[in-house]
């Protein structure tokens, strides 16, 4: 009878159906199974990265502590008198004038002293990005002051420093903008090696 061959095929239908359907189930969770695997160890290897990264940084902040405290320290004068306010503005202390670099001066600074000079301070990173000054492909600034830092690193700081000043002066004059080190503060010039 045709009905009933179709009601059979219909019923071997749905069987290899519903095996076909638990196959893709069970397929499928071994997929994400998978993928869960994977991204567990995508995310182990970052974080072990990460780890890496900060491990280095910690590493370089305490040699820097180190050869700050190892540095000879200027003679230090009681606390009584710098914690004592002037009673009135003319008691107090003179500004501390920052050392100028005029615009004719890069040419008469005298950079193999200022490398050896940096070069005894033994930075080994710089101190804008607290990266390694080495690294493959990147270029040195020094500045006459002694600090050295990356070129993209103190040229950012420059640019930023710029828009800075131009926002704080009002009006706008062409004279040429002084920057100041970052570490020191004093007005340098720049060499770059």
């Amino acid at each position: 009878d045709p009905d009933e061959r179709r009601h059979w095929f219909a019923g071997k239908l749905q069987e290899v159906n519903n095996h076909l359907f638990e196959e893709m189930d069970a397929t499928r969770n071994e997929i994400d199974e998978l993928f869960a695997e994977i991204d567990a160890r995508h995310h182990e290897e970052a974080v072990t990265r990460r780890v890496h990264a900060l491990t280095r940084r910690v590493h370089a902040m305490a040699r820097r502590v180190r050869a700050f405290r190892q540095a000879p320290r200027p003679p230090t004068a009681p606390l009584g008198p710098i914690l004592s306010r002037p009673s009135s503005p003319e008691n107090y202390p003179a500004p501390v004038p920052r050392r100028k670099v005029s615009a004719a001066s890069p040419g008469e600074i005298n950079w193999d002293k200022v490398i050896s000079l940096a070069l005894e301070r033994g930075d080994t990173e710089c101190p804008i990005c607290i990266g390694d000054l080495d690294r493959r492909g990147s270029q040195k600034s020094w500045l006459s002051c002694t600090h050295v830092f990356h070129f993209h690193c103190i040229t950012a700081f420059e640019r930023f420093d710029k828009g800075k000043q131009e926002a704080r002066d009002d009006s706008h004059n062409s004279r040429e903008h002084q920057h100041n080190c970052p570490v020191c503060r004093s007005v340098y010039a720049r060499k770059e090696f």
